[in-house]
């Protein structure tokens, strides 16, 4: 194989370029290859959704998969990277596009921590959290093709926003100056939001503290279960904030951002977004789904981890009752973010993967299935200062 570029050219494949965090992942992605110098492109299945728009701002080239000749135009140009977001791609696109590139790798980021249709193709395999790469060998994926690489976040769109700005969008909705307003922002599907959310306000509430809940394109059946609460009144819906300089001011507004979701998150970046906007947050860990939303939090760091719904309830109240608490761990938040996730960081590490500069254990062995075992105390290691501690029955799970 000839030897590697100083300037690579680098393709991006996602499904689309509509709103969601995979999307918003690869658009990232995309940009800090460019940013670092290298000729970054970007191919959609279906090249639809306003991040078709700001790649073109971007000035990064947008190809269609729809279009017959996609895979033609894309070999022509030869990329020395192809890097797939592994969300929905369809397995017979994917094998007739790396296989007509003929690139010097080809690496993923695997979005659900199950082994792709195409792990035979792949060089590296991008799990997004230690919990995602536990999941990934559980579930059989190859050790030797795991690498922990996070989504990268663009801290350039999202810090806090200016008092009046914050004040004009509590004003706007409602939320009086000695409100605790208590946000949730998420896509519009049920296995990313729950029931429970709704639960612990109006107990956070039933014990008398002054708080309003925020939910942002919430999905319809937790929307009736809104409705139907006898706190309707505190509850403020709000069908969308669209683009990021409008969400930056929303994330700024609020003093707590919660989040539970019945299914967890591989990831997390609204999560991401509201701490470089020095908002702390409330999570809940989810060890029956995907759980990397407690290691992008961090308990006393970008916010409060708790592992049971009383916990959930107490850490909602202890940030409701204490405003110097909210502060420093909002900070904490933003500095954690720049610190483990910024998209320049993130993408040399891809970039460095990519390029064949593997990981290895700290003796600097190569990995092998058997260091996998060690991992099991890495996940308990989640746990070990969360808010509230774990029972036992979810240690021994």
């Amino acid at each position: 194989m000839s030897a590697w570029p100083s300037k690579l050219r680098i393709l991006t494949v996602v499904l689309d370029l509509e709103k969601g965090g995979t999307q918003r992942a690869a658009q990232v992605f995309a940009e800090a290859y460019a940013s670092l110098g290298h000729d970054s492109r970007v191919l959609a299945m279906e090249a639809t959704g306003p991040r078709a728009r700001e790649l073109e701002q971007s000035r990064i080239p947008v190809w269609d998969g729809r279009d017959a000749d996609a895979i033609h135009v894309v070999a022509a140009w030869a990329p020395d990277v192809i890097h797939l977001h592994s969300l929905r791609l369809e397995p017979e696109f994917v094998s007739a596009l790396v296989r007509a590139c003929g690139a010097k790798s080809v690496i993923e980021t695997n979005v659900f921590s199950v082994p792709s249709p195409w792990e035979d193709l792949l060089d590296t395999s991008f799990q997004l959290g230690t919990w995602c790469e536990w999941l990934y060998a559980r579930r059989g994926g190859n050790p030797q093709k795991s690498a922990i690489v996070p989504y990268p976040v663009d801290e350039r769109g999202f810090f806090r926003a200016a008092p009046e700005d914050a004040g004009a969008f509590r004003q706007r909705w409602g939320i009086a100056p000695g409100d605790v307003l208590i946000l949730r922002i998420g896509q519009a599907y049920p296995g990313k939001w729950s029931p429970l959310l709704l639960d612990a306000f109006a107990e956070l509430v039933s014990g008398g503290e002054q708080a309003k809940l925020m939910l942002v394109n919430a999905p319809n059946e937790l929307l009736k279960l809104a409705d139907a609460s006898p706190h309707r009144e505190r509850i403020c819906v709000v069908d969308q904030i669209i683009g990021d300089a409008s969400l930056r001011v929303a994330y700024s507004a609020a003093d707590i951002f919660a989040h539970v979701a019945d299914q967890g998150e591989s990831f997390g970046m609204v999560l991401a977004e509201a701490m470089l906007c020095n908002t702390p947050v409330v999570t809940m860990s989810t060890p029956w789904g995907d759980n990397t939303q407690t290691e992008v939090v961090g308990n006393m760091r970008g916010g409060l981890v708790t592992t049971s719904r009383k916990g959930f309830v107490e850490a909602l109240r202890a940030l409701a009752r204490n405003p110097s608490l909210r502060k420093s761990l909002g900070e904490g938040a933003r500095s954690r973010v720049l610190e483990r996730y910024s998209a320049l960081a993130v993408a040399e590490q891809a970039i460095a993967l990519a390029r064949g500069r593997r990981r290895s254990t700290s003796d600097g062995r190569a990995r092998d299935a058997g260091a996998w075992a060690a991992d099991r105390q890495a996940i308990l290691r989640v746990y070990s200062d969360a808010f509230d501690p774990p029972s036992a029955l979810l240690r021994a799970s």
